[in-house]
């Protein structure tokens, strides 16, 4: 079984590249209206500030129940060499909540390819490789802003930082599910896009393989 947003799995059908995303014959049952919805849950699309926290604490104090939730903060890499200085007055700053460095992958094709050709004997070849993944291998710098950070916030932080470039990893919708009585789905639904941090809600699609 597949589950998507319905209303993803609507859109599909006039959306080719989302073919690829659920699957060729996924999309021509989609198409062909061979779709239903899960009842007893629904997906609950999240203003782009909000906090897993906050989410919690205000539905369920509502009296709402929470299925999955995905409300990942924005992050960015920093992808040049600012100067240590700079990138300790970055993370240093209230705005950022957590950072670290991660190993930068290494492809090592090239170079195996280059050793091969120098008919190296297995040990020394080895070994060679190592050296060259040790000197190459280089470390970035990941950057998670706290929640109430979107990206215009995240764009207008970083114009204090001139000589940092960097690019967006992640600015995921934040969603969480809502479970229900099966029946109730929609009424629900009407109810919790009501609320101002909710930007819209949406049925879930299931594909019966």
């Amino acid at each position: 079984m597949l589950r998507i947003s319905f209303l993803l799995a609507i859109l599909a059908s006039s959306h080719l590249a989302f073919a690829q995303t659920i699957g060729d014959d996924a999309l021509r049952k989609v198409q062909e209206g061979r779709v239903s919805t899960l009842e007893g849950e629904f997906i609950v699309y999240l203003a782009d500030t909000v906090s897993p926290d906050f989410v919690i604490s205000r539905l369920e104090s509502l009296g709402y129940e929470l299925g999955f939730m995905d409300i990942q903060p924005f992050t960015i890499a920093i992808v040049n060499q600012p100067e240590e200085a700079i990138i300790t007055e970055l993370t240093s700053r209230s705005q950022i909540l957590d950072f670290n460095f991660r190993p930068e992958p290494v492809d090592t094709s090239f170079f195996e390819d280059l050793l091969s050709s120098q008919d190296l004997e297995p040990d020394n070849y080895d070994a060679s490789l190592a050296r060259i993944i040790a000197n190459q291998t280089s470390e970035r710098l990941f950057i998670r802003f706290q929640y109430s950070m979107n990206e215009q916030a995240v764009i207008r932080f970083m114009t204090e930082f001139r000589a940092v470039a960097y690019e967006i990893i992640s600015d995921f919708p934040r969603t969480t599910n809502i479970l229900v009585e099966p029946g109730t789905e929609k009424d629900v639904m009407l109810e919790i896009e009501k609320l101002p941090f909710v930007e819209y809600t949406a049925l879930i699609g299931v594909i019966e393989y």
